[in-house]
């Protein structure tokens, strides 16, 4: 996945010769994270780059911590305020505040892993002005949780319900260069990371009227418009602080099943999803997918491959997560009367739509 010192030292030195670098902007949205937006802003600050260069947005919603005081000790912070308190609406007053070419957002808990980030993710956008967006991968740290480490094991953090509908962005690639890959995605075939440094232009001209929006919908509105050639950054990537238990799961799966996807189902505003329950196909794959939760030795078996695969014991945790968050997004669709509604619509759509 990673490359070597003397690759990823040659591929940095390109743009060091550079004598203008463009400027990155970062928008973070956050409520009362006063316990991760520190690292979060020094791991930018340590940046190898123009201080000049890289801006941080952080769009707060109304924290009641020190999440703000904290912010504001950075010189390249400014703090603006979501009155909505939503995530996805603090990412656009972000993105309309900004002055960057270019565009990416953070989660207070995560971190640029090294001081290269910065240059890293720039440079394939500078060297070639065709490619919409660069994407990178998540790493571990040593002291993590045996769950966040299976997390982990997929480079973007896809656990199973994501690798079930969704590509890998290592599958899209078409061919590498000196510290990067050049990857083409399409609607039909669009990995679900949509942690991207975007071009700011594109960006603006896609979603720049929008209220809110997700990050994969920016995805798939810029592929579908044609701007669908991406570079893949391995090194250095991310730090993102996973699920450390089984409890914080089950509440995090629900609450963005109840807070987005559903709401965002019904009310028509998700333009990206990962699956769709009106295709067969994805139909009986949802089937398959319940059944191997539940199966009891689905999970295991397949965290016995994941283990063999990676060469660590944390594969095993498949056994555990899958049922869990399976059964989070099962409730979430019964407990809320929108969940129900969508799930009736669904039926009605799949097997009674050729009927008059």
């Amino acid at each position: 996945m990673g490359f070597s010192p003397e690759i990823e030292n040659n591929y940095l030195s390109m743009i060091n010769q550079s004598l203008i670098l463009p400027k990155i902007s970062i928008t973070i949205p956050t409520y009362n994270e006063a316990e991760n937006i520190q690292t979060c802003l020094e791991s930018i600050s340590i940046q190898d780059y123009p201080k000049d260069n890289i801006e941080v947005i952080v769009v707060d919603g109304g924290s009641t911590d020190k999440t703000v005081e904290i912010a504001q000790r950075f010189p390249f912070v400014t703090v603006l305020s979501n009155p909505g308190k939503d995530t996805h609406i603090g990412k656009a007053i972000g993105l309309k505040a900004s002055k960057g070419d270019f565009w990416i957002f953070f989660d207070a808990d995560l971190q640029a892993n090294g001081p290269k980030w910065a240059k890293s993710m720039v440079l394939p956008l500078v060297e070639d002005t065709s490619l919409t967006a660069s994407v990178s991968c998540y790493y571990g740290r040593p002291g993590d949780s045996c769950l966040e480490k299976y997390i982990n094991l997929d480079p973007t953090a896809r656990d199973t319900l994501f690798a079930w509908f969704t590509p890998s962005v290592e599958s899209t690639i078409e061919k590498w260069k000196d510290g990067y890959a050049i990857c083409c995605y399409t609607t039909e075939y669009l990995p679900a990371e949509g942690r991207c440094l975007f071009r700011y232009s594109l960006l603006m001209e896609m979603i720049g009227c929008e209220k809110r929006f997700r990050e994969l919908d920016c995805l798939y509105l810029l592929t579908q418009a044609g701007h669908n050639r991406y570079a893949y950054v391995p090194n250095p990537g991310f730090y993102h602080k996973q699920i450390r238990t089984l409890a914080e799961l089950r509440r995090k799966r629900m609450r963005n099943a109840i807070k987005n996807y559903i709401p965002g189902q019904v009310e028509g505003y998700i333009k990206y999803t990962w699956f769709d329950l009106y295709k067969p196909l994805d139909f009986l794959k949802m089937c398959a997918l319940i059944f191997y939760a539940f199966s009891v030795i689905g999970p295991v078996l397949g965290g016995i491959w994941k283990s063999l695969k990676y060469q660590t014991h944390c594969g095993m945790v498949e056994a555990v997560y899958v049922p869990v968050a399976v059964e989070a997004y099962l409730e979430a669709f019964v407990r809320t009367k929108q969940g129900r509604l969508f799930v009736l619509r669904t039926f009605k759509g799949l097997f009674f739509r050729h009927k008059t």
